[in-house]
């Protein structure tokens, strides 16, 4: 994983957690058989969620001042998120980062020079998208492979109002907080598909899985 570092009045703040989440995307009302439902990430799958040329990271990145807060969000920025303003047990400035997760089956060609991602959410950074964000029918047409929902979650100890923050990617851009993340996926693939087959492609009451196993 690799994201952009947010800056404090110039200043890397430094992340104190970072945690991705592997969920199925129809959450807790649907369950699978073990073994259906969820294809693994194909191995070498390269992915950027988020868009650089948006304010904020676009649609699909949702910042907030924890879920225990007063602001739990989503805001489109630290600016809106206003965590000077929250009140709760944990305050801390985050962002969600949600990945796509339907996939036509097929992966670009990674040995050729220049950008070689299979899906950036950046119209200024041109590729085939072999990915696609799930909608409320489900996949769209031509993405019919399921993956799981990756969501990267990031927390700052930060409690201002925004304003003396930035991002190192928008002071290359010139965007204002124009968060975004990639995924390259080099699991060891065995272990990703038994992961993806034991705490998501499951039929048990726990929403992922064995807790011992797959985590709360």
């Amino acid at each position: 994983y690799w994201y952009p570092t947010l800056l404090k009045n110039g200043q890397p703040l430094p992340t104190f957690r970072a945690i991705a989440y592997y969920r199925n995307w129809d959450f807790g009302p649907t369950r699978h058989d073990t073994g259906t439902g969820n294809n693994a990430y194909p191995a070498d799958m390269r992915v950027v969620a988020g868009d650089v040329d948006a304010p904020g990271g676009g649609a699909h990145v949702q910042w907030n001042c924890n879920q225990a807060s007063s602001r739990p969000g989503p805001f489109r920025d630290p600016i809106e998120a206003a965590c000077d303003k929250a009140r709760g047990t944990t305050v801390n400035l985050g962002v969600h980062i949600n990945f796509p997760t339907c996939w036509t089956g097929v992966l670009n060609d990674h040995n050729k020079r220049g950008n070689t991602a299979d899906f950036h959410g950046a119209a200024s950074r041109p590729v085939k998208n072999q990915l696609a964000y799930v909608t409320k029918a489900g996949c769209p047409a031509g993405f019919p492979h399921k993956l799981p929902q990756l969501r990267l979650a990031l927390q700052w100890d930060y409690r201002g109002n925004g304003r003396d923050l930035t991002l190192s990617s928008s002071a290359h851009d010139g965007v204002p907080f124009n968060m975004h993340a990639d995924f390259w996926n080099t699991w060891v693939q065995s272990g990703l598909k038994d992961m993806v087959d034991r705490c998501i492609n499951t039929n048990t009451a726990h929403p992922h899985g064995s807790s011992v196993v797959c985590g709360s």
